[in-house]
């Protein structure tokens, strides 16, 4: 606490002198801005850490490099999973989805896309078909609970047995 007490007034003049550093480099920019176009000088002829500037702009370039390679490898992966996506979804329809639209008219016919008929699928599809056909045939008596009981079915049902 004693030493910032004992430093707050050379402090407090630091500042003063840097607000009026400040307020000269703008007076000095403002006649160089107002004199003729061959009297002007560069503005980087008034940058007074140079050192700073140029390590500013070394890292400004850096990161600005860094972030180039970054946008160019999420580029490419994008690039690569919409290839991947189109080669497994798209390209392997054996007819491919599109809308046609009438001339003279508001009509429109949607053609959805197919995937290619898998012979094995084909041959497994048949045998359930068959196998089911089969089921109901020899099972024309199985236990049915969404359809109504009533006495008179129960009667014709047991008739019917005989």
């Amino acid at each position: 606490m004693c030493e910032k007490m004992a430093s707050c007034a050379e402090r407090t003049k630091i500042k003063e002198d840097f607000v009026e550093l400040q307020k000269k480099l703008v007076a000095l920019l403002d006649s160089n801005y107002k004199s003729p176009p061959n009297e002007q000088l560069k503005i980087q002829d008034f940058n007074l850490d140079i050192d700073t500037r140029e390590r500013k702009i070394a890292e400004a370039e850096k990161e600005r490099e860094e972030r180039r390679n970054y946008l160019i490898s999420l580029r490419d992966a994008q690039d690569r999973l919409c290839s991947m996506l189109k080669i497994q979804f798209w390209d392997s329809m054996d007819v491919k989805g599109r809308t046609i639209k009438a001339i003279f008219g508001c009509f429109e016919v949607d053609n959805y896309p197919l995937l290619p008929i898998d012979p094995a699928f084909e041959e497994q599809l048949k045998n359930v078909i068959q196998r089911r056909k089969i089921e109901l045939r020899v099972n024309k008596d199985f236990f049915r609970p969404w359809e109504p009981t009533t006495t008179r079915f129960k009667i014709r049902f047991i008739y019917s047995k005989d």
